[in-house]
């Protein structure tokens, strides 16, 4: 699996980089991805694009491969990984006005044709640093999507991506989506649900959850457990994330259960406190 691989090499990576020294502060936030991409060609000699769009840092890192056929990382490219977290740390901690969010695109310029994306808040690796959080939990924080991308090769510039300025609402609609797969992606699930579809959004103060969940097969009587409800897991990972960041900025969440034709608008207050 692709997460599985990234989280391992995340993991290492952080391990490595929470048990360096900090640095003193000598950034500029207007030089931001200059700096960023001058440390990460000095320092590593690699070669990557930044800019700093709003409150995003975002980075590209073109690399001539990125997974093999077991959807594994090359062992190099975790070593890029952890030399990206290096510089990000190294920046957080001695920028006079730091991003709130980051965001990495890792591409595959030769082989195939591949983006991995990797979004994060800036506070959550603060946090990791003082211990207020394990490395599950900022996992559990951090965005991924990878996907096939012809477009991406021969791209050593980054010009076939838009970049934005990317908010706690889309960091926020991104981790709801992405757990409420990994709810239903366990092997002892399968059995009974397919994935056929997820999206999500958020635009204007309305978050939206767009699932297509089917039940395959009906949960056995010897099982005494109750089955997972796609919406209802929907509603409760919802709940979670806002309450994680205290997120008070939605107007309004649309939950979208495709496969039982379920489709519900709740405000903020009404979700929260579970009213139908």
């Amino acid at each position: 699996m692709v997460k599985n691989a990234l989280k391992v090499a995340i993991f290492s990576c952080l391990i490595f980089l929470f048990s360096s020294c900090t640095q003193s502060p000598t950034y500029k936030r207007e030089k931001a991805g200059n700096i960023f991409a001058d440390i990460c060609k000095k320092e590593f000699r690699l070669d990557v694009k930044a800019w700093m769009i709003g409150d995003t840092l975002w980075v590209y890192i073109p690399l001539p491969r990125l997974m093999d056929k077991n959807n594994q990382f090359y062992k190099e490219n975790s070593q890029h990984m952890n030399h990206i977290f290096m510089v990000l740390r190294r920046m957080v901690l001695s920028i006079d006005n730091p991003p709130k969010f980051y965001s990495f695109l890792f591409s595959d310029v030769k082989e195939k044709g591949a983006d991995l994306f990797y979004i994060g808040y800036v506070p959550d690796l603060i946090k990791i640093d003082f211990n207020a959080i394990s490395l599950g939990q900022w996992y559990e924080r951090s965005a991924f999507s990878y996907s096939l991308n012809p477009k991406a090769l021969g791209d050593a510039d980054g010009l076939h991506f838009s970049r934005t300025d990317i908010t706690m609402g889309d960091l926020l609609s991104f981790l709801v989506r992405q757990s409420l797969e990994a709810r239903f992606s366990p092997i002892e699930l399968r059995e009974y649900f397919t994935i056929k579809s997820t999206d999500s959004y958020f635009y204007d103060g309305k978050l939206g959850i767009i699932f297509d969940i089917e039940k395959v097969k009906d949960w056995p009587v010897s099982n005494k457990s109750t089955p997972p409800s796609p919406f209802d897991e929907t509603k409760n990972i919802i709940r979670k994330f806002i309450k994680m960041y205290d997120f008070k900025e939605v107007t309004e969440i649309e939950i979208n259960d495709i496969a039982n034709k379920r489709q519900r608008y709740y405000s903020l207050p009404a979700l929260m406190d579970n009213i139908e």
